[in-house]
């Protein structure tokens, strides 16, 4: 995931399953995975933001879609992940 190029309101999704058929609206959380003794740097299911714009062609294309964070990330100086327990 990246910012879009001067707007930090406009995050681009890269490398998305063209499969999954992501629209407008949904939820994008973290994944969260962890084998063979190594986890992945974040939990699962941590709210990341909401789709905006996942046309098809971008999709199929470009692997991308455009969502809106739920942070204000032009603000954003310090993040602290708290699980409270364990990371499955």
């Amino acid at each position: 995931m990246r910012p879009d190029i001067g707007d930090p309101e406009d995050l681009i999704l890269d490398f998305i399953d063209t499969t999954k058929g992501l629209h407008r609206g949904q939820t994008v959380v973290t994944s969260g995975w962890r084998a063979q003794g190594l986890a992945s740097l974040f939990p699962p299911d941590l709210p990341i933001g909401e789709i905006t714009k996942a046309s098809l062609d971008e999709q199929e294309a470009s692997q991308q879609v455009r969502l809106k964070p739920f942070a204000d990330l032009a603000n954003v100086e310090v993040v602290q992940v708290l699980t409270g327990g364990d990371r499955r």
